[in-house]
């Protein structure tokens, strides 16, 4: 009985020992997969930025036919008020007394 005892606490503290082994790769390897993956994110993201703004320009040219009736009619509003106010008369010369 005695020899079963020790056999059985024997596979205890191996299973125990196994699950702590585990335990700690899961935490090391969690740890640095979520850093690497964190990691890898901000990459994306700045590769995402770089793509978007060498875009930028093309998806302005591509917009343009829908922006240019805008722009036309802004344009014309500041013609008109540009127009409209003259010429700005010249300040008074200050006095010298």
């Amino acid at each position: 009985m005695f020899e079963l005892a020790m056999i059985v606490l024997a596979v205890c503290c191996l299973w125990l020992f196994g699950w702590l082994f585990v335990l700690a790769m899961k935490l090391v390897f969690g740890l640095i997969g979520g850093l690497l993956g964190l990691l890898g994110a901000l990459v994306g993201a700045v590769v995402m930025v770089a793509i978007g703004l060498a875009f930028l320009p093309l998806l302005a040219l591509a917009l343009l036919p829908l922006a240019l009736p805008v722009l036309l009619v802004v344009g014309l509003v500041w013609l008109i008020v540009h127009l409209a106010r003259g010429q700005a008369a010249p300040p008074a010369p200050a006095s010298g007394h």
